[in-house]
């Protein structure tokens, strides 16, 4: 049992690590950069029902599933608006300032 439990931990772990080596590779895209942090999203997520699981307190879990597509749907409404405001979605051509 607990091995099988470090093994989901170390499991998530490396899929953190991934997706913030993904992040750093495609960070030339708005788009790609949200996905990759939605990427992350889904393995704190996958951390969570982990911990939670061994504390019996799955029913938690909504009230985060909940805040993390509240976040999933602001990101994509904020690349929209980038993309209607400037013509493109490419991180060295975006100025912040607008």
């Amino acid at each position: 049992m607990l091995n099988e439990v470090m093994l989901n931990y170390f499991f998530g772990y490396l899929m953190f690590l991934m997706s913030l080596i993904l992040m750093w590779k495609y960070y030339d895209h708005v788009l790609m950069v949200l996905l990759c942090i939605e990427f992350i999203v889904i393995v704190n997520l996958f951390n969570i029902y982990m911990m939670l699981m061994q504390l019996n307190m799955e029913f938690y879990l909504l009230i985060f599933m909940v805040m993390f597509v509240m976040e999933g749907i602001l990101g994509i409404s904020m690349v929209v608006m980038i993309i209607r405001f400037k013509g493109n979605e490419y991180l060295s051509k975006l100025n912040l300032l607008w």
